[in-house]
Order: C-alpha cells, then structure tokens, then sequence
C-alpha cells in the first residue's frame, strides 16, 4: 500500500530543519521519506534512464544535506528542495548532452491503478504512458519544466514561480503554450 505524505505546515518544515542542523540523522531521514518521490519522479521527468534519475535524486539530497546550515526558511522548504532538484537535473542534462546523446524509453508509471488490468490493457496503459513521456521529453526545456511542476507534481504557480525565478504570468502562458503543444503532437499521432 502506499501512503500519501501531506504537506508540513511551515513551522514544522522548521522544526524539521532546526533538528537536521542539530545533527538529528532521524529528522534526515524524514526529510527524504518526505520528498524522496517528489525528487525521483522529477529526476525521472528530466532523464530518460530511471536509474540514471535514481542516481540524481541521491546528487539531489547529498546537495540538500549539505546545504540545509544555509537554508534560511525565506522560502517554503519544499520550494527549496524542488529547484535544487530541477538545477542538479538541467546541470546533469547540460553535462551529459555535451559528451553524447542517448535514447532510453522510460518505464516507470506515472500512477498506480486501484485495480489489476489485464495484461493487453497494461501493456497499452504503458505504451501510451512511454509515448507520453517521449513526448513530454520533446519539448523546450522551459516548457517541459512547467509540466513537470504543474502537472506531474501538482505545484501551485505561486511555487512554480519561485522555483524558475519567474512571473506567474509567464508560468501560465508556458504552460497553455506547452499544453496546446502536447495536445496538438497527440492529436497528430492519434495516440489518445
């Protein structure tokens, strides 16, 4: 079964810096079993190899273990984590697409199911879920992080804002220009 973590109230993401700085590894470790699958499904999104994104995702929490002495609360914690996540990806992807380019499908699902397919409808669930991927991945990278953000992980524009150094204005424009994109890719293809 998997649980669903609720967002923390801003005191207790300070309580929860407050005891990582004083050198509480538990408080560490809730921090990750907190945002642990936000990270890897944003990892995942900027990659094409899932444990390439793996990979990432520990980058990500060694940079947020390191950096949490200077965190200073102007932001809420899950915005912090958020766009350390997303720069250690574009810095990985930047890095890697200079040496050499690779395609890899991804296989992960975006989302469990409450009941059990059968097997024709998992395999389509997960070709149409892959092709969606692709397609995502195909996108300018600024429009690609929006639907990260607002779609995959349900951000508010306020954060999304904040975390591309942003106007809200623009988010919404990226994100019905992104969005008409997709849809219009989709259509072509007849995929959905």
């Amino acid at each position: 079964m998997v649980q669903v973590r609720q967002e923390m109230s801003p005191g207790a993401d300070h309580e929860l810096v407050e005891r990582i700085k004083g050198g509480d590894s538990q408080a560490f470790d809730e921090l990750v079993l907190r945002f642990g699958s936000k990270v890897l499904t944003i990892c995942t999104y900027y990659l094409k190899d899932r444990h390439e994104a793996y990979d990432v995702s520990q980058e990500v929490f060694l940079k947020i273990h390191r950096g949490l002495p200077n965190f200073r609360g102007e932001s809420k914690l899950s915005t912090w984590i958020h766009t350390i996540a997303i720069n250690t990806c574009r810095n990985h992807v930047s890095f890697f697409r200079r040496l050499f380019s690779r395609q890899v499908e991804l296989t992960e699902k975006l989302a469990l199911r409450s009941s059990e397919p059968g097997p024709e409808e998992e395999v389509m669930s997960r070709e149409r879920e892959a092709f969606l991927k692709a397609e995502i991945h195909k996108l300018p990278a600024k429009y690609r992080e929006i639907v990260i953000l607002k779609d995959i992980q349900e951000r508010s524009y306020e954060e999304i804002g904040e975390i591309l150094e942003i106007n809200q204005g623009t988010v919404k424009s990226r994100l019905h220009r992104a969005r008409e994109a997709l849809s219009e890719r989709l259509m072509r293809t007849k995929a959905f």
